[in-house]
């Protein structure tokens, strides 16, 4: 199902705050901040706090009086007069606000006080620290990673002795804070090595001193993450599980529903549904304790979504209407969104009203969003499941063609960058052939110079220098042209090289047959698309993915006849044109790809191993009488993506074509499948067992 699409975007959406630490850290790392303060300026002469100052930390002390929408106004009163404040108590006041503000998601108004801490500390280096250390976490909050790690290359250099074995405990644990909150910073940048580096430092300092649990299952939670992104899926639970057993052992019920939070989302990559359910239910009992409100919204929303894979419909819906209200209390408007869509599908496969009108709220809220038009694309074919589950064929035919073209639309975008870098790295390829041939062609013209001063006594030279040009020449041309036809990725052909042959092979073929010998005469496009495949780019990385396209292309070039070619369209999408050929058999190649991509285990690296399944969709190339006018195979090509679009409608996985039943007369002006197999002109073929649903309700 697409929900499946729109739960990795969840997961991968919630990424940010389930993969940092939590904000409650934030709360006792600046509690510990006045501590070291206190003892820091402890060596001056003593000075009493004004009675207002102790007030305040009797009144914020108290359980029921510390909340941050009360403690603001307090503690900017306090701050009116801050200059005449002993410098422990202004940077107890700066840092406390700070906390609340944080708390409050008041990021902009929090980083005020943070950097006027960070300047008033400016003579003490381990409260610097502490307060670089706060305004980079606010930094990586607001999602300004690279803006937190150049805060972080400010202090670098003080951390070392810091952390030197010879000083205290509290100088030790902020070097560690500081080093965790950069490697935290580096991994949501893509600095993986880096970030790894930096959380090992800190968690090495968390272990010795193994009395601050919250820090060593945050920096477990950061390496966990570190081995996911690096394909060491097996190592990223294992870590996960060491983060749950520390926090369970401290009774830290809020870093116990995050640990487990995140194990879900590994047990997810492995495909461990049921074991991915029971660590969200137990996450989701730990938020109850901790009364983490967020938590429990993201929790819900995944619950609900993992019910959808497992078609409990009934415990979906109880889970999205449970998040809905936690997710508009927290103001996460993308999670919103999500709950909606999950909703909407559990109500339709119930069988109750609404449930399309839900999905269609979540998929207007995200193509309303520039920045979410991948997600709208997932959605949109979410819509035309629901569609086609509720047999109204001819809506969903409509709502697959929107999610084509958004997907098309998308798919271009993302590619863009990478098809300018893939063609940077080609042309530089290219140039750097061509510097070598010319090279190579002229070490050779002077090992026969020395041939040709010999032959010229017997009139030999002029021949000699002209045959050796022509052979050089003819390399370097048929090199270079060879470059110019071929996928730098996967070394498939690509567009330019089918559009160079294609008119040739037709026209061989259209003489064949109108020679009376029709046997083995028939031309066939078959377009293959990979299932899901931008998932794999979103959680693996775009060299994982570059990977599984190479493996792909490996299991097409097997499959076909030296007579057929291969074509890397375009992203995940390959032609084959399948030339003297059978249209009576044509399906058995169709069948024999979709077989063998199901069954192969695909190798990303570094343990990943992953099951893909492929979608398929091919014409035959419909011949007229003859006199008549060919179509364009340009055209036909399209034909073959209306039937890709078919199968990727009725399930995925499958193939469905469309082959010309017979010699026709004038072609008509329009070619459509649908017209086509109305008027005679094609006849229908699919993956057997397989139900096409077609958008006038027709099955097939």
């Amino acid at each position: 199902m697409y929900s499946a699409e729109v739960f990795r975007y969840a997961i991968a959406m919630h990424a940010p705050t389930i993969f940092r630490p939590p904000s409650r850290l934030l709360h006792s790392f600046l509690l510990s901040a006045l501590m070291a303060t206190t003892s820091t300026v402890s060596a001056a002469p003593p000075v009493a706090n004004p009675p207002t100052i102790a007030t305040l930390k009797a009144e914020l002390a108290n359980e029921d009086n510390n909340h941050p929408e009360g403690a603001v106004p307090k503690l900017r009163a306090a701050l009116s007069n801050k200059d005449s404040l002993p410098l422990a108590d202004k940077l107890w006041l700066l840092s406390k606000l700070c906390s609340n503000l944080y708390e409050l998601k008041k990021f902009d108004e929090a980083m005020i006080p943070a950097r006027e801490g960070l300047a008033a500390s400016a003579s003490l280096p381990m409260e610097h620290v502490r307060f670089s250390t706060i305004v980079s976490e606010i930094l990586h909050e607001t999602g300004k990673d690279g803006e937190a790690i150049q805060e972080y290359q400010k202090i670098a250099t003080l951390l070392p002795a810091l952390a030197a074995p010879e000083t205290s405990r509290k100088s030790q644990l902020v070097a560690a804070d500081a080093w965790h909150m950069a490697g935290t910073a580096l991994l949501a940048a893509g600095q993986v090595p880096e970030a790894q580096d930096l959380l090992m430092r800190g968690l090495r300092i968390f272990e010795m001193k193994n009395d601050e649990p919250g820090q060593q299952v945050s920096a477990m939670n950061g390496l966990a993450m570190v081995y996911y992104r690096t394909g060491r899926l097996d190592d990223a639970m294992r870590e996960q599980q060491r983060s749950i057993d520390i926090a369970e052992r401290a009774k830290l019920p809020d870093a116990i529903s995050r640990a487990y939070l995140r194990m879900a989302h590994y047990l997810s990559s492995a495909g461990r549904v049921d074991e991915q359910f029971q660590a969200l239910l137990t996450a989701r009992a730990r938020a109850q304790e901790s009364r983490n409100d967020y938590n429990l919204a993201v929790i819900a929303t995944n619950l609900a979504d993992v019910a959808l894979q497992r078609k409990d419909y009934a415990g979906a819906l109880q889970f999205a209407e449970q998040a809905i209200p936690l997710v508009e209390k927290s103001k996460d408007i993308e999670s919103l969104r999500v709950c909606w869509i999950n909703k909407g599908v559990a109500l339709n496969r119930l069988g109750r009203p609404g449930g399309i009108a839900w999905i269609q709220r979540g998929l207007d809220a995200f193509a309303a969003d520039p920045a979410q038009q991948d997600v709208a694309a997932d959605v949109q074919g979410v819509l035309a499941e629901e569609y086609g589950f509720n047999r109204d064929f001819e809506k969903a035919y409509l709502a697959a063609v929107e999610h084509k073209k958004r997907s098309d639309a998308v798919r271009k975008a993302t590619d863009l960058k990478r098809i300018a870098e893939a063609d940077a790295r080609y042309q530089a390829s290219k140039k750097q052939r061509q510097i070598e041939l010319l090279e190579q062609e002229q070490r050779g013209q002077k090992r026969f110079q020395l041939l040709g001063i010999l032959a010229g006594a017997l009139g030999l030279l002029t021949i000699i220098v002209l045959l050796i040009s022509r052979i050089y020449l003819k390399r370097a041309y048929r090199s270079v042209s060879e470059m110019s036809l071929s996928d730098p990725l996967t070394g498939l052909r690509n567009r330019r090289y089918l559009a160079s042959r294609i008119e040739e092979d037709l026209a061989q073929v259209g003489r064949q047959r109108e020679s009376g010998n029709a046997l083995n005469a028939d031309v066939v496009f078959m377009m293959i698309d990979m299932d899901h495949f931008k998932s794999v780019n979103d959680v693996h990385g775009h060299a994982a993915g570059d990977a599984l396209l190479k493996q792909f292309s490996a299991i097409l070039l097997e499959e076909v006849r030296d007579a057929d070619t291969v074509v890397r369209w375009g992203g995940e999408e390959f032609l084959i044109v399948a030339k003297q050929s059978s249209n009576a058999d044509i399906h058995l190649l169709a069948e024999r790809v979709r077989a063998r991509v199901a069954s192969a285990n695909f190798d990303l690296g570094h343990g990943v191993v992953l099951h893909k399944t492929c979608s398929i969709g091919y014409v035959s190339y419909p011949f007229p009488a003859a006199d008549e006018a060919r179509p364009r195979w340009e055209d036909v090509v399209e034909l073959a993506d209306q039937c890709l679009y078919a199968a990727k409608s009725s399930g995925r996985d499958m193939w469905v074509g469309a082959v010309q039943r017979g010699p026709v007369g004038a072609m008509p002006a329009r070619l459509d499948v649908r017209m086509g197999i109305a008027e005679a002109l094609f006849d229908l073929q699919h993956s057997e067992g397989r139900t096409l649903a077609w958008h006038d309700g027709a099955e097939s």
